[in-house]
């Protein structure tokens, strides 16, 4: 396959956590992974964002001894591109204190850092326009809900325009921001720099089978 193929490869959009867990019982050999990653160059898959958030999350949970859940951008997309005009069900035993997640549209990763505040779901994420962000409205008045949360409110990051091309990474930052206050890459070459050290971890814990990755985003604008 080549970076072209893999950037517009058709998303599997699973709409509950039976289908999602289905998508992810395919396994790739670490070698198969490792070459995929030479083919997608600066864009992350799906696993490669999960895993990230499941390490922000990890750090979390020791640092604060609250529970933080991590759902599967996969499931999240599938979500999010159905509309979610249809109850939404969280994974059993879901945590209810914190969720970290990321949808694509648009060739982009956007995170969603949900912490519970109360009776307040806040909503961290990237500031949006337009419809995509209306789009998750149906979504988060769902998952508000689940959380056990009357209404949800928006806490909206400035996206930094020089970090266009790399909105994997930026998304794994700004739940690192959010929930573990490290600071935000400050440039071009910063936001390179936590990129590649990034990739480097991903690759350090590439177990011999390896979650099949099913959907890239370069985060380059159309």
């Amino acid at each position: 396959m080549t970076y072209d193929q893999l950037k517009y490869s058709l998303d599997p959009n699973p709409l509950t956590e039976e289908q999602c867990q289905a998508t992810r019982e395919s396994v790739v050999s670490r070698l198969q992974r490792l070459t995929i990653l030479r083919l997608q160059e600066d864009m992350w898959a799906d696993d490669e964002v999960m895993w990230h958030l499941h390490q922000v999350a990890c750090v979390y949970q020791r640092l604060t001894a609250s529970s933080c859940h991590v759902l599967d951008p996969l499931l999240a997309t599938g979500w999010f591109n159905h509309g979610a005009a249809f109850p939404v069900t969280l994974p059993d035993q879901t945590p209810t204190s914190c969720l970290l997640t990321a949808i694509k549209f648009n060739c982009h990763w956007i995170p969603l850092i949900l912490v519970k505040a109360g009776s307040m779901l806040n909503v961290h994420t990237w500031t949006w326009h337009g419809r995509h962000r209306n789009a998750t409205h149906k979504l988060l008045q769902h998952l508000t809900r689940q959380i056990g949360c009357v209404d949800y409110r928006w806490i909206n990051f400035e996206p930094r325009r020089f970090a266009d091309d790399a909105c994997g990474p930026m998304a794994v930052a700004l739940a690192g921001h959010v929930l573990l206050g490290v600071p935000l890459p400050s440039g071009h070459s910063a936001v390179n720099a936590f990129a590649d050290i990034r990739r480097k971890r991903f690759i350090m814990n590439l177990a011999d089978q390896c979650l099949t990755p099913w959907s890239w985003a370069s985060g380059v604008s159309e």
